[in-house]
Formats: structure tokens, sequence, C-alpha cells
């Protein structure tokens, strides 16, 4: 059975309430930082979908990251653009579109036959696979200024899904970040950034950083780290990066290719 379809029925059974059970152990790979599948695992199943975010899970990681836009009727979606031109079938912005309109869509086509008729996955489904497969979360509100509505439906979902333990909300704008905390102050939030921030200015953000990987220096870490802050650097996709991370000593590593990443750090371990 070709990868496509064993990822797809996986899926299929997890939303149908029939999986469970913790995701396989990736072996030794301890010497390194955890792997995070970013936008679950694009290098082999499309972003952002059901299918790429249990790909990710299947291939060792135990804290998957996606992002969420709202639709026109406030109900919030896993995709990374504010339009969904790139990753489906459709044109236009998410903001424009009911989530009937959004569910309609074919998300997985763009990437090969193979993949036609996946959808896009309501951030309730995400939740329902990362709960029933024991796996933590790291969310991300794209798009500049979430309204409050919005930031309250969004964590009404994840306190439903029971995964408010499990789930880090992210976002490059401290203003989402503080409706949050004004809504739900328990709530582990994240900068996400691409400039280098004060260990002071992270920690009041939140528990985490997600700095861009090229300014997650060792010293920057240190310090950051310091503050009682985790980094979570993005994205890296080559062994090099992979490596440049490790020496860093951060948290966890984005990474677009869970498998490839799993498969080095084995090997790295090992040698050590």
């Amino acid at each position: 059975m070709p990868r496509s379809a064993v990822v797809a029925l996986a899926a299929a059974l997890l939303l149908a309430g029939c999986g469970g059970g913790s995701a396989p152990t990736s072996g030794t790979t301890d010497c390194v930082p955890p792997v995070i599948g970013h936008r679950g695992e694009p290098a082999v199943a499309p972003e952002e979908t059901i299918a790429s975010f249990t790909a990710a899970i299947e291939d060792g990681a135990k804290t998957i990251e996606g992002d969420v836009h709202f639709t026109k009727d406030g109900q919030p979606v896993m995709l990374h653009d504010d339009t969904v031109d790139r990753t489906t079938d459709g044109t236009g912005r998410v903001s424009a579109k009911t989530l009937a309109q959004v569910e309609s869509l074919d998300a997985g086509g763009w990437m090969g036959n193979e993949w036609k008729g996946v959808r896009v996955p309501t951030l309730e489904a995400f939740l329902h696979l990362a709960k029933t497969q024991d796996v933590h979360v790291i969310v991300e509100l794209k798009q500049p200024s979430a309204t409050k509505a919005q930031v309250r439906t969004f964590l009404s979902d994840i306190t439903k899904a029971g995964m408010a333990k499990r789930t880090i909300v992210e976002s490059f704008y401290a203003g989402n970040l503080k409706t949050v905390h004004g809504l739900n102050p328990a709530m582990q939030t994240a900068l996400v950034t691409s400039a280098p921030v004060t260990p002071k200015e992270a920690r009041s953000l939140g528990d985490a950083l997600l700095p861009r990987l090229s300014i997650a220096t060792p010293a920057r870490v240190k310090a950051w780290q310091g503050a009682g802050v985790k980094v979570y650097p993005w994205t890296a996709d080559t062994e090099a990066q992979w490596a440049e991370a490790a020496k860093a000593k951060v948290d966890g590593v984005l990474t677009n290719r869970t498998t490839d990443y799993v498969a080095w750090a084995r090997e790295r371990c090992q040698q050590d």
C-alpha cells in the first residue's frame, strides 16, 4: 500500500474515533533536540492536513505544529497562508469564505493525484488527532489582530479537546498573545520572531520562543533559557542546520522532514 494510502487510512480511523495509543518511539535520539513536525510533515504529505500531521507523528514527532486562520463565520481552520490559492484548488482569502466553503476545497491534489480529495482540517480535527495520539501541539495565530471573539472560539476548542496543558499558542504578534493571556492566563504562549529579542521581552510574552534558526546562536539560546524560556527554532531542514540547532542546545527543532531528522539523530547519537 502506498504511503499516501497508509496515512489517509490512519487519519480516517482517528477521525472516526477508532485510533488509539501513543506514537511509536523514535529510538535513541536523546543526544539531540526533539523533533517538532512543522506543518506536519510536508516532505511526505500535503502541509497542514490530517495526513501530514499523522505522518509526522508516525515518523517520530511527539509535538506537531500548525497554523490557524479564521473563516468568514469565525471558525478556526488549519492553513498557513491567508489565502487558499497555494495549497488548495480554490482561490481567495480564508476570511472571505465560510467553513463549508473551505471544507469543500481539495487540499491535496496540488501535491499529486494520490492526494486528491484531502481536505483542510478544522482546529478541532487537528486537536482530536493530537489528543488521540498523545502528542503536544504548537498552534500559531496567523493573522495580525485576531479579535477577542475569534480567540475565545480558538481557546474554547483547545479546552474542549482536553489539550490546554499540551498546547502552546504562538504568534508573530504580541497583541494576539496578550489577548490569549487576557482570556486564559494559564495558557502557554510563545512569540515567533525573525529578529533577536531580549530574554526579558521573550519571557514577558510567553513560556517559549520560536526564533528563526539563523538568530538562535548558542549565546542567545542560553540567555533565553536562563530567563525560563524554551527555545524552538524554525525551520531546520538540512543536516547542517540540525547540527547547528543541536550545538545551540535548543529545546526542540521544527522541521518539514521528521523522518530524515530522526534517522540523522539516531546515527549521530550512536556515534556520541
